[in-house]
């Protein structure tokens, strides 16, 4: 039985899930396995996966279910001590696996872990400013302070690799949202399990007009977000501790929906989720956070030689 599983969701990318899965075969830490959960996909992703003839390699096609369904099937399929899911469009570099595994022995309380990312398009090039993006301290988080960022979107935590264990405690993933599941696992791994931050580069993620954020419609975010949200103001427990931050936790999701609205072609209703956000909580915009998310999203709406001025006066203020 491997110690490492990854787990691959797929749908209709057939060529990006390829080099997805040539990254993971060629990880020094030699311990694993590979499931690629293949949702329901129409192009040639079965055949071209089917001529891949390495013992590690696991296929499963499924009628299509979704993200959360395609991830529970891997994570059922899985009976290695850590499951690490890595999204078909992204790729991992060589030796993420063994740092994780290394990371994860060293720190038994750490529940999950991950680490800091590249971002490139499309075709593989690198976009902003070259520079990995994630954690810049290697450490394991305070629950508390993580559930905080969480609800401002200020967090970058992700959940890379996760112990198996976890999940016989958290639950699977909520196959009843069409986005965000990932948001909702966060929460409830966070609940009761502290996050392992890696301050080294795992892999390259992938931003690009194909990804589902890129073109998912503003009302199914709005849904899946505020659904997630209230899954914790609405929770007996959880409601005293972190209620004081709803209002921020709405300019977050707010400016987020702006954002999401002027990448869908929808520029109006973005400044109106602006305006919205503001009105929601007007103080935020005075704090640090609230600020460099603001103007983070701000910047969509204006003429790019302002917006690029923006980004570099967040990240000289270390707000970006």
């Amino acid at each position: 039985m491997p110690r490492v599983s990854v787990v691959i969701p797929t749908y209709n990318r057939s060529r990006l899930v390829m080099e997805a899965i040539d990254s993971v075969l060629k990880q020094t830490w030699p311990d694993f396995d590979l499931i690629v959960v293949d949702d329901g996909s129409t192009d040639d992703t079965r055949g071209l996966v089917g001529a891949v003839k390495d013992p590690r390699l696991r296929y499963i096609y499924q009628a299509n279910q979704g993200v959360s369904g395609a991830l529970n099937t891997g994570i059922l399929a899985s009976a290695a001590e850590f499951v690490a899911m890595l999204a078909s469009d992204n790729i991992l570099f060589a030796d993420a696996l063994e740092k994780c595994v290394a990371f994860m022995d060293a720190h038994p309380e750490a529940g999950f872990c991950h680490g800091q990312h590249y971002t490139m398009d499309g075709s593989g090039r690198l976009l902003r400013s070259k520079t990995a993006r994630g954690p810049r301290v290697t450490s394991v988080g305070d629950p508390e302070k993580e559930m905080v960022a969480l609800l401002l979107g200020d967090s970058k935590t992700r959940y890379f690799m996760v112990r198996r264990s976890c999940f016989d405690r958290v639950g699977l993933f909520d196959t009843s949202l069409r986005m965000s599941e990932d948001w909702d696992m966060l929460f409830r791994l966070t609940r009761h399990y502290p996050a392992g931050h890696l301050a080294e580069p795992l892999g390259l993620m992938r931003d690009h007009e194909e990804s589902m954020t890129a073109r998912v419609d503003v009302e199914i975010v709005r849904q899946a977000h505020t659904a997630v949200l209230e899954s914790v103001f609405r929770d007996a427990s959880l409601a005293p501790v972190y209620g004081r931050f709803r209002k921020q936790a709405y300019f977050g999701l707010y400016c987020l929906l702006a954002r999401t609205a002027a990448r869908t072609g929808r520029k109006l209703k973005g400044i109106g989720y602006l305006f919205v956000a503001v009105r929601t909580s007007p103080g935020s915009v005075l704090g640090r956070r609230g600020l460099s998310l603001f103007l983070n999203t701000g910047r969509i709406f204006i003429p790019r030689k302002l917006a690029g001025l923006i980004i570099r006066t967040l990240v000289f203020l270390r707000l970006r």
